[in-house]
């Protein structure tokens, strides 16, 4: 029996991809990661493909989290989230000298206490009304907080008013059902877009967040049109009807999804109505956008 001589060679390395394509193809993986968290988002599962992939390159470019904005009839507003986020990155950054919420709702507590001759609580209770007349807040409600936030570099206070409950603002199911939660929440956001608005490293960050979420915007709105023109063109020539409701669990909630139906429903919104949305969609985050 001889040897072999047979020499074992070795399968050909495949070329290694230039650096670019390997960038190329790390940032298309992050796309889609991103574009598929979209899609589990309230807001994004009546996005078609381009919508979402046109959401998450925005996203993505401005280092946006996907909690932090909200599509509503083709339009991406930035959330109370954001805002909070930027304000927390500001405190890091020494730039703070204080951010605090300010309740000056009507408190039977002190009224109370004050009866009994409680010189603390009457003063508070005098601070309380001069405040509430200050924003035209009503007695009322059963929630009304200040936002207070005071820079470093501007010598005043930037200052948002909000409430919420007792039948104080119309059609606001959010705001009934939990009014000290909605009215912290909306007064920060108030509060930190005024601050975004003064502070010109901050106001050119802004602009350019709004320019790029307009283009967006557009493109989503003509292609959510051309999308509902051909709905109706099936057939009976019919507007078809949105999206089947999502089961209701409390009177709360139906009340919640009947207000956000109504305002999906408005041919055309006004930015209040946009911030009532945002507000339904941060409290109840399975609603489905209407089609």
């Amino acid at each position: 029996m001889t040897d072999s001589t047979a020499v074992a060679v070795a399968a050909p390395k495949k070329p290694a991809l230039p650096d670019a394509a390997l960038q190329m193809l790390d940032q298309r993986r992050k796309m889609a990661e991103i574009a598929a968290k979209v899609a589990e988002q309230n807001w994004g599962k009546g996005l078609d493909v381009g919508m979402r992939n046109a959401v998450a390159s925005y996203l993505r470019e401005h280092a946006l989290d996907v909690t932090e904005v909200h599509v509503l009839g083709g339009n991406i507003y930035r959330n109370a989230a954001y805002y909070l986020r930027r304000l927390s990155e500001m405190v890091e950054a020494g730039l703070v000298d204080y951010a605090r919420h300010d309740h000056v709702h009507v408190d039977a507590r002190l009224e109370k206490l004050a009866a009994g001759g409680n010189e603390t609580a009457k003063t508070e209770l005098d601070r309380r009304a001069m405040v509430r007349a200050e924003f035209n807040a009503p007695d009322e409600a059963k929630a009304v907080v200040v936002f207070r936030l005071k820079l470093k570099s501007v010598s005043e206070e930037f200052v948002a008013c909000k409430w919420a409950g007792n039948g104080t603002r119309k059609n606001d199911p959010v705001g009934e059902s939990f009014p000290v939660e909605s009215a912290e929440t909306r007064a920060a956001r108030r509060c930190l877009r005024l601050v975004a608005s003064q502070m010109p490293t901050l106001k050119r960050i802004e602009d350019a967040l709004d320019e790029a979420a307009d283009v967006v915007s557009l493109d989503m709105v003509a292609a959510y049109e051309r999308a509902r023109d051909e709905r109706n063109r099936l057939g009976d020539g019919h507007v078809h009807d949105p999206a089947p409701k999502p089961p209701a669990v409390d009177d709360a909630r139906n009340k919640a999804l009947a207000r956000y139906e109504a305002l999906m429903g408005k041919a055309k919104r006004t930015d209040d109505d946009d911030a009532e949305l945002a507000d339904l969609l941060t409290d109840y985050p399975d609603f489905r956008p209407a089609a």
